[in-house]
This record gives structure tokens, sequence and C-alpha cells, in this order.
């Protein structure tokens, strides 16, 4: 008989065994629990135990993978992936873990041979796809990037993480009007995404689109009443739309919960100047340079104040 075959035929028996079955089961179990505790000297000691009960399950090996690659032991992940693919060549979980190894590493055309191969036995792999995806953000490769978050998208429209990207890659590839729409996905599947709402106000803003801006900025301050870098910017695209005693309001909302910032003080002179009262614009006016005496802009905009109202 030869060596190589003695192992599996002294342990066929074994492996068919309820009790032994169970037994690799708890490690198992004892080895993700530990892991979830981010033990993982801990759980590799334990998931040892179960892959020399059974050499043929796929979990100890990836279980094994997983937690040397958070112990950032590459060497020790590639192996036990590589032990793993010569009696599952098509594994693509070893094949995907392999690529995260090489990611880490930023050996980015490494990484892309291991996921493409993964992607190849498991087409519809998110993870596979959206790392492939990061590879080419991180190498500037923006179109190619986009297909594959796009092809992620098409298998879960609900997958916030891949529309993030999506809008992301949009926006350097200056295609706003695009990533709006996928912005406005985001918001139709989380509506209380904070951050979403405040760049999709920003976009709108600078495309000159104010009543949407305040759609949006409406939605922010829903979400969080009290934030006033959002109650000032309310104030500013009201004063867009010429609503100034309603941009008032927001402006000294903004100034209530948070004085000390020069940019709110000047949007408030800003307001007084915009509806014609200035001696109160130029108060706030020296109120922001007081508390931002570095912004140019202020200053200017404080000379011109005073010049209007006749002081040297």
């Amino acid at each position: 008989m030869k060596a190589k075959y003695k192992w599996l035929l002294d342990n066929l028996g074994k492996m068919n065994d309820p009790d032994m079955s169970d037994e690799y089961s708890q490690l198992i179990e004892k080895g993700d629990a530990l892991y979830e505790k981010e033990k993982y000297a801990e759980a590799i000691a334990v998931y040892q135990k179960a892959k020399k009960l059974n050499r043929q399950e796929s979990e100890a090996y990836l279980a094994l993978a997983d937690a040397y690659l958070e112990l950032k032991k590459f060497d020790e992940t590639i192996d036990q992936c590589k032990d793993l693919l010569k009696i599952s060549p098509n594994n693509s979980e070893a094949l995907h873990i392999i690529g995260n190894v090489f990611f880490e590493r930023e050996e980015y055309e490494e990484a892309l041979t291991y996921f493409q191969k993964a992607l190849e036995f498991a087409p519809e792999s998110l993870d596979t796809m959206y790392n492939i995806g990061m590879i080419y953000k991180n190498q500037k490769k923006n179109e190619q990037a986009l297909e594959y978050f796009q092809k992620g998208e098409e298998i879960d429209g609900e997958d916030v993480e891949f529309l993030v990207m999506i809008c992301d890659i949009l926006e350097e590839l200056g295609r706003i009007s695009e990533a709006i729409e996928y912005y406005y996905k985001i918001v139709e599947i989380q509506p209380d995404a904070f951050s979403i709402w405040i760049r999709l106000a920003e976009l709108h803003y600078d495309k000159d689109e104010y009543r949407e801006a305040k759609i949006c900025l409406d939605e922010v301050l829903r979400i969080d009443p009290a934030d006033y870098l959002s109650l000032n910017n309310m104030g500013v695209i009201l004063l867009k739309l010429d609503q100034i005693d309603e941009a008032i309001k927001y402006i000294r909302k903004s100034i209530e919960i948070f004085p000390e910032l020069g940019n709110t003080w000047h949007s408030l002179a800003d307001a007084y100047a915009q509806k014609g009262e200035l001696q109160e614009a130029l108060e706030y006016y020296e109120k922001a340079v007081e508390l931002d005496p570095s912004d140019k802009e202020l200053k200017e905009s404080l000379e011109a104040i005073r010049e209007e109202l006749g002081i040297n």
C-alpha cells in the first residue's frame, strides 16, 4: 500500500462516524466563538484540532486562513488556502482569501489574478466583485472599477456599499447627474442616511438647483434638527431663493447652537445686506471678522459695507 493513501484509508470510518462529525462541528463552533471575540490565536488552536480531525472538510482550512489573515500572518494564510486547493481546486473562497492577502500587500496585479479566478467559480460573489472594483479604483482605473461595482448592483440593487462606490466614481468622472441619481437610490433604501442627504444638497447647490438642495436639507434637519452647519446652509440656500426673513431664522438658530463660527455670522451679515439693512450687516460682518480674521472674502465684504455707509 502506498504511504500517501494510508491516512485516508485509516480515517474513512472515522469521517463517516456521526460522533466524529459532531466533534468536528463543535470545534468549528468553538473556534468561531473565539474568532468573534477577536481571540484569533486561541481560535487557530481550536481550528487546528478540527482540521486534524477531518482534513476533507473546507471549514477548518478557511477558518484558519481567516484567523491568520486577521493576525497579518500572510504566509500562513496562503498555506491554508493552498492546502485546501489541493483537495478542492475550484474553491472560490480559498482563491478569494489569497487575493485578499495580495490586496493587503498592495500587490494588486497578483490580487486581481486570484480574484478573477475566484469569480470564474463563483460568478455572483459580491465580495470578490467589490474587491476587484476597489483595486481598479486604487489604480485610478475608474471605468473598470465602475463596471464591477455596477455588476454588483445588478446582483443586489440594495447593497449600499456598491451604490456609494458607484456615486464616488461617477463624481470623479464628472458624471454628476448620474451620481445624483445613485445617491437618491441610497436614500430610498436608507431614508436616514444623513451624510448622503448632505452630499445631495451640496451637489444640487453646485448645479444652482436651490429648490432641490433645500428639499435635501429639509431631510438633513429632519434627521438632526440641531445640526448647526446644515441650519446655516439652509439659510444660504434660502437667500438664493430670495426668502430672506426665513433665511435669517435658520441662520440665527445655527448661531444659537454654535456662536463661535465666523462663517455663520458671515451668512447673517449677507442676509441683512441682501435685505438692505446695512447697519445690521456691518455689525455682523465685524463679528465674523473678529472670529475669522484670515478670511479675505469676508474682509472685502466688510470694507464694501463700510464704503457704502461712508465709514472710513
